[in-house]
């Protein structure tokens, strides 16, 4: 029985191993075919590297619009609570200021 599962494991690493070998080539050819337009497009590395860092900027911006629009929405609700409390307080010091005149 042990010898019986050690086997089954052992074929199951092998599959795994082969798969990630599969994996493994496809990701030498595309970085092989990217490397070939590159140089068939005259991109060097510093170009691919503001490529990137345009890319990354991008995204860092983006990030960020959301974040200042998620703080905007929030600064709107607060007035809008401050708003509805101070009228809430003015009705109430209005109240008392005719309660007091009795």
């Amino acid at each position: 029985e042990d010898q019986e599962s050690v086997k089954t494991e052992v074929e199951l690493l092998k599959k795994q191993k082969r798969s990630a070998l599969d994996e493994l080539q496809e990701y030498k050819n595309g970085y092989e075919h990217c490397l070939l337009i590159q140089n068939m497009t005259g991109m060097d590395g510093e170009a691919v590297r503001a490529l990137e860092q345009r890319s990354e900027m991008e995204r860092v911006i983006s990030n960020l619009t959301e974040h200042i629009n998620a703080k905007e929405m929030q600064v709107e609700t607060l007035m809008e609570v401050n708003r509805a409390l101070s009228e809430e307080v003015h009705k109430m010091a209005q109240a008392n200021l005719g309660n007091n005149d009795v």
